[in-house]
């Protein structure tokens, strides 16, 4: 009969298994989809030139000269300097394109009109400027919307009615409809207690919904946005949240641009 096999009692070095966890996947909160990661200036057109052939929805802003054009779009695009900002009125002399493209993926070129109502310029240049604008208003088969900027302080005036009026007239059966979308500038001018009234001098003054910004405090940005995006696309492009990507904070629009002095 065979001696029963004893049992080994060597100790080893091996630690005993650890219970593994599948990892979690935080939601992230959804990013800001007007945070603009990129803008850039495309091209100018003087009088006798033109633009590069249109490729992208296109959104027009137009006003008076001194109205805060060129602090709006910096603002909008979260650049300090990309439209130069003048101390002269009527220093931009001719249509600029840019093109912003935004976190979600939006991509949209924003034309930079010339100011009107500058007179100090001869009545051959002015009304270079007009042809120009008109030229463009009435031609271009990708743009989608025309913001007039109106000082609220100064209120509508004959100059911001008739680029009003003359867009509604300018429709062509070969290209999409152009939205008119009113902005009161410079909302910060105004005390918090006198801007409902200003406001509503606007809307009974043009018959349209106006949208108050101020490039100094930001006010405004995302309610502009919203509408520059339904004008564009027919709605806003939804935002999901994403288990994957990390956090992105929310931006904030630009706050340090410099007091608006050119259209």
């Amino acid at each position: 009969m065979s001696s029963p096999v004893k049992k080994s009692h060597v100790k080893t070095n091996r630690a005993p298994a650890k219970a593994t966890l599948a990892p979690v996947k935080v939601a992230r909160p959804p990013q800001d989809p007007n945070r603009i990661i990129s803008a850039e200036f495309l091209a100018g057109a003087a009088p006798g030139s033109f633009l590069p052939a249109p490729i992208c929805v296109e959104i027009a802003f137009g006003g008076r000269s001194n109205v805060g054009k060129s602090s709006l779009i910096n603002s909008l695009v979260e650049r300090k300097n990309l439209v130069r900002v003048s101390s002269k009125p009527g220093s931009t002399r001719q249509i600029n394109q840019y093109e912003a493209r935004a976190a979600d993926g939006m991509r949209l070129h924003l034309i930079d009109l010339p100011g009107y109502g500058f007179t100090r310029r001869s009545k051959t240049e002015q009304s270079a400027w007009a042809g120009l604008i008109e030229g463009y208003l009435q031609s271009r088969v990708t743009l989608a919307a025309v913001v007039v900027l109106v000082d609220i302080r100064r209120g509508l005036e004959p100059d911001d009615q008739e680029l009003i009026d003359f867009v509604e007239t300018a429709k062509e059966v070969t290209r999409r409809p152009v939205e008119v979308l009113v902005v009161a500038t410079k909302l910060d001018k105004v005390a918090r207690s006198a801007r409902k009234t200003a406001l509503s001098a606007l809307v009974k003054a043009t018959g349209r919904r106006v949208l108050g910004f101020s490039s100094e405090t930001g006010e405004g940005r995302t309610e502009l946005w919203r509408a520059l995006r339904k004008a564009a696309f027919g709605g806003e492009i939804e935002v999901k949240p994403d288990l994957d990507a990390p956090s992105i904070p929310e931006a904030e629009a630009r706050t340090d641009l410099p007091a608006d002095q050119n259209g």
